[in-house]
């Protein structure tokens, strides 16, 4: 994003709505990751860039003249103490969560040498607002394994669905266990010369497709929908729900740096109903709408929902578009797609 961008380098942070202070950042390597504590400690609390984030929308465009003019900038501590130092003066942000407790946040850094953001980086940052929203939704579904894994290997293999690591030629370099048990069972899908196979020959296009896609030019518009797929099985087994993922791994993992891409295969037979705890984690859901997102997931009706809990038919649609917005997803096929995602064997 940094080069796509052409500036200094890329943050990202959540902020809580409740205090209007940043409870987690993370820098790219351009910018000193020294600060971070510091900024989360002291300056994230009197960031003007954190006060206006307010309670803006899922795919809103933040920029520095929108909330501060030169002047105000040169006369603010977070401007001058924090940021002049750093070589940093403006940015271009985008807005990828909006929950009732928390806000997250992408933000491209320029320096005053390299100037403001433009019409055109506006632009720029609402193509990558998907992008970043699924890298978002990766991270949060490995993260949650955090503690109970001590490598990235092993944590795929606590995900708990057939997950396969994909090199720049599209062959598979690793699977974990729940992969090779489904091959064994001949479910429709497995590996062939190398690279992974689907029986159903339009799923084997969508996924050439969908790798393809992981190396589109930089700011092209990416299909996200392309990335989600089924694969049909040979007998009347419910299809396999196919996502394909970029993936980056950096630091102590850079011998896992020959894998470009993730993809994952989830058995409907097997994700029989959603892992809430993780689903609440991930998007600060209440206790009523993990239930609500469980029954939908089940295949309930609105209706069905309201009279299993007993309830007006209004509570259950209130709290129903309440799920979609923090879930942003605007249709009920999207959410259904999302949730399909946080299925898991129990």
């Amino acid at each position: 994003m940094a080069d796509l961008f052409g500036c200094v380098g890329v943050s990202f942070e959540i902020i809580d709505k409740k205090t209007q202070t940043p409870v987690f950042i993370e820098l790219g390597k351009r910018i000193d990751i020294e600060i971070s504590q510091e900024y989360l400690s002291y300056y994230g609390a009197i960031s003007p860039r954190v006060a206006s984030s307010g309670d803006l929308p899922v795919g809103d465009i933040g920029y520095d003249h929108r909330i501060l003019n030169e002047a105000e900038m040169d006369a603010d501590e977070f401007y001058s103490d924090l940021l002049a130092p750093l070589g940093l003066r403006y940015f271009v942000s985008g807005h990828i969560l909006n929950s009732d407790s928390h806000t997250a946040v992408i933000a491209a850094q320029r320096s005053p040498a390299q100037g403001h953001f433009g019409e055109s980086d506006f632009a720029l940052m609402k193509r990558m607002m998907p992008v970043v929203q699924q890298a978002m939704d990766l991270r949060f579904r490995l993260k949650g394994q955090e503690g109970q894994t001590a490598t990235f290997l092993e944590g795929l293999e606590a995900l708990g669905e057939a997950a396969l690591l994909i090199d720049p030629s599209g062959r598979v370099r690793h699977m974990n266990a729940v992969a090779t048990a489904l091959f064994a069972d001949n479910a429709g899908a497995g590996v062939a010369n190398g690279a992974l196979h689907f029986s159903d020959t339009a799923a084997n296009d969508k996924l050439d497709s969908a790798l393809k896609g992981l190396s589109a030019a930089a700011g092209e518009a990416v299909d996200m929908a392309a990335r989600n797929f089924v694969a049909r099985r040979p007998n009347k087994d419910r299809p396999l729900l196919v996502s394909v993922r970029s993936i980056g791994v950096q630091g102590a993992m850079a011998a896992y740096r020959q894998f470009t891409a993730i993809v994952l295969i989830r058995d409907p037979a097997v994700f029989a109903r959603l892992d809430t705890a993780l689903l609440m984690r991930s998007y600060a859901l209440s206790a009523a709408e993990a239930e609500i997102a469980q029954a939908f997931d089940l295949g309930l009706t609105l209706q069905d929902i309201a009279q299993r809990r007993s309830v007006a038919l209004s509570t259950v649609r209130s709290q129903f578009y309440n799920l979609m917005a923090k879930l942003s997803v605007s249709s009920q096929t999207e959410l259904a797609r999302l949730l399909r995602q946080y299925r898991r064997a129990f």
